[in-house]
């Protein structure tokens, strides 16, 4: 079976622009695969705070 140059330029296409979108986000630190984000905060005291206690920011709880 022949595969003609459409489908060839078309499949090289599809890994090119795939391969793209995977590099732009690997060197931007991102991740396809993982849900969630990072939230930094800097408070000017955090005596107390414990491993699994709950950290608000503008009162919602992050962690």
């Amino acid at each position: 079976m022949k595969i003609s140059n459409e489908t060839k330029v078309g499949a090289l296409t599809a890994i090119a622009i795939t391969l793209l979108v995977l590099g732009f986000n690997f060197l931007k630190g991102r991740s396809l695969f993982k849900t969630g984000h990072f939230l930094y905060a800097k408070y000017p005291d955090a005596k107390g705070l414990m491993v699994s206690n709950p950290v608000y920011v503008n009162g919602f709880q992050i962690g």
